[in-house]
């Protein structure tokens, strides 16, 4: 990595101008992604067909992601952030003029989901990586917790926003208009000043060897080994929340997409709350606590939505259906939150930055590879079996998992004490 510092000013100009078109870009694939979800639930019925666009939407990340860390460390990472924030906006007009002649309009949305996610899984890898060579050591707190306002931020206003849009324009416009972002956030990237990368031996490799350093270095490491496994099966029972949500809110209960978005946003409004309190604790805490700790809460929240409420309440009260989802939705982000957070502060600390990129997309491959499965298995029950019996199946292997945690030692390996906020 170059020894080149960067002044307070201009790390500070830096942190800026990236979050401005994170924030972006990032608002306008949120908001596309749920425009798109929204329409084929409404337009098919079919639990099936919903999750599939989850699907491909997930799978470039799980597969791709090692590659894109690869690249991330191989290459100019501001030429890359630029040409793929280019790309993206590129093709989502090009989707624009193509939508209107494509009679397979399903299929269509689907191809655009998967092209636009292979597209940001190299973006984020190489913003993942970027971060260093655009800041000073001191403000790598600053920058992350931006980031994590930013992404919660957009994530919490891509519902409500796209609940809206969808009663007032078609998909089709905000093609357009998401390409434009695509393009402005590029814009916004070319004015960001990076240190000098020097020293890259991972150039003089293949791609396929960079990923192979990967592989070794996580299989020689206990604790991350110990990480991956945890959030594999964390991730392969929450991969059915999108799904389940969606099929009850909907379907079973009838609202309509602008309530739907704004019950939707309150999973990232917890994990905005869960991000902002974790970066003020001054104290250290186990990774080990904390997830035995939120493993349960996450149990609890789908044995809430398994709950028969009618018959609780007396009726049907649309009101109390929107808080009381709404209560759900954001104990389940923040405990989502509360269990990322500090696995990434503990990986950003103790793993090499020259190497950062390519074994963060291993990881994020490896964690994330459980999800695509889970969604293809959530999706056919909920076809075939009524959606509080699936939530109540995913809040009893929640329970499950947590004993077993609880007594395995395995999870003592990931003991390590970790400061959140501090790299």
């Amino acid at each position: 990595m170059s020894n080149q510092v960067l002044s307070k000013k201009i790390s500070m100009r830096n942190i800026y101008l990236s979050i401005t078109g994170l924030f972006t870009s990032m608002l306008g694939t949120r908001i596309y992604y749920f425009m798109i979800g929204f329409l084929i639930l409404k337009s098919t019925g079919s639990s099936l067909d919903f999750a599939i666009s989850i699907l491909v939407g997930a799978l470039p990340a799980v597969l791709l992601s090692p590659i894109a860390g690869s690249v991330a460390d191989r290459y100019d990472k501001k030429k890359l952030l630029i040409a793929f924030d280019l790309l993206s906006g590129i093709f989502m007009i090009l989707c624009f003029y193509l939508y209107s002649i494509i009679d397979n309009k399903i299929l269509f949305l689907y191809i655009s989901i998967f092209v636009l996610s292979v597209l940001n899984t190299f973006f984020n890898m190489s913003m993942e990586s970027s971060t260093p060579f655009i800041t000073t050591k001191e403000l790598l707190v600053k920058i992350n917790s931006y980031r994590t306002v930013v992404n919660s931020s957009a994530a919490i206003l891509a519902p409500i926003i796209g609940g809206i849009l969808y009663t007032l324009i078609d998909i089709q416009a905000f093609m357009l208009i998401n390409g434009i972002s695509f393009i402005f956030s590029a814009f916004t990237e070319f004015f960001i000043k990076f240190k000098k990368q020097e020293n890259r031996k991972s150039i003089e490799v293949s791609i396929l060897a960079n990923v192979k350093e990967a592989m070794t270095f996580v299989s020689k490491r206990e604790d991350i080994k110990t990480l991956v496994k945890i959030f594999a099966i964390v991730n392969f029972l929450l991969s059915g929340f999108t799904i389940l949500f969606s099929v009850i809110f909907i379907t079973d209960l009838g609202f309509d997409s602008a309530s739907y978005g704004s019950v939707q946003s309150f999973i990232f409004i917890g994990m905005l709350i869960s991000a902002l309190f974790l970066s003020q604790l001054e104290k250290k805490f186990s990774l080990k606590s904390t997830v035995l700790m939120l493993l349960p809460i996450l149990a609890t929240c789908f044995l809430l939505i398994a709950m028969p409420i009618d018959s609780i309440i007396g009726g049907y009260n649309k009101l109390f259906y929107m808080i009381y989802f709404s209560l759900i939705v954001f104990c389940i982000g923040a405990s989502v939150a509360g269990l990322d957070i500090p696995a990434r502060s503990y990986l950003q600390a103790t793993v090499d930055e020259d190497y950062m990129g390519r074994v963060a997309g291993f990881i994020s491959s490896l964690t994330q590879f459980a999800m695509p499965f889970g969604t293809v298995i959530f999706g056919i029950a909920l076809d075939y079996i009524k959606s509080p019996y699936v939530a109540l199946t995913i809040s009893s292997l929640l329970f499950v998992y947590s004993i077993y945690l609880y007594y395995n030692m395995t999870i003592q390996e990931v003991g390590t004490k970790v400061q959140v906020g501090e790299v």
